[in-house]
């Protein structure tokens, strides 16, 4: 298995794998509810996300691909998962996109285009979600996005994808942030991210925001939720 960046030409088939992987995420469920009606929406939902990242500096979209090494070899290349990393900060030439996959969104969110959304429920998610809980530091990475192809868990492909992020941490002497839902928590724990701020969505949509500190940097985070300090510094 080895990563390398994604294309144009990837995003279908990275889109398809993760809406196969997120089809019962709470989150998505949650902010898609209509997505058995409108699969087709769902996917492409994803897909401009995924496609987002392609138009960004600051967004380096990363996928895993199989090679002859793997026990899942066919003898073609597979794409198997993805991740969104963004390199965020005052220390960087932060560059917003404005190109047309921005006036796109912009279009379907203005008629509706997409039908496997509740708006209700994304006017609930989205401060949530959009709430930053790590302002005191703004020199970071941060994983917008991991998706792996169901079938092909516990191989060590999430583990890859989020090493690319974690090794640029390390290189630019600066923490790693994400958001993560609950199934995904293990791993990021054996990742060596730690907890730091949960948060309620809705009944049975939580996530938790978690940080990740390269050996060398120490941090102060606040905790917004419960107005009080946390001491975080790498072990």
């Amino acid at each position: 298995m080895h990563l390398r960046r994604a294309t144009a030409a990837d995003i279908p088939a990275l889109s398809a794998l993760s809406a196969l992987a997120f089809w019962d995420d709470p989150l998505f469920a949650f902010m898609s509810p209509h997505r058995a009606a409108f699969p087709d929406d769902f996917q492409q939902n994803l897909g401009r996300q995924l496609s987002k990242a392609l138009y960004s500096v600051n967004d380096h979209l990363i996928a895993s691909e199989t090679d002859e090494l793997d026990s899942v070899w066919t003898g073609t290349p597979v794409l198997t998962g993805c991740a969104v990393w963004q390199r965020e900060g005052t220390d960087v030439n932060v560059v917003i996109p404005r190109t047309l996959q921005t006036l796109r969104e912009a279009y379907i969110d203005y008629f509706r285009l997409d039908r496997s959304i509740s708006r209700e429920n994304v006017a609930i998610a989205d401060p949530i979600l959009s709430s930053d809980h790590f302002s005191e530091l703004p020199n970071r990475w941060y994983l917008r996005f991991l998706t792996v192809q169901p079938a092909l868990h516990r191989r060590g492909i999430g583990t890859l994808l989020v090493q690319w992020g974690l090794d640029r941490a390390h290189g630019d002497g600066v923490p790693a942030m994400l958001e993560s839902a609950p199934m995904a928590v293990a791993l990021y724990r054996k990742c060596a991210f730690q907890d730091c701020c949960p948060a309620k969505i809705a009944e049975g949509v939580e996530g938790l925001s978690m940080i990740y500190i390269p050996e060398g940097v120490s941090a102060l985070v606040t905790h917004k939720q419960q107005v009080r300090d946390i001491a975080i510094s790498s072990k």
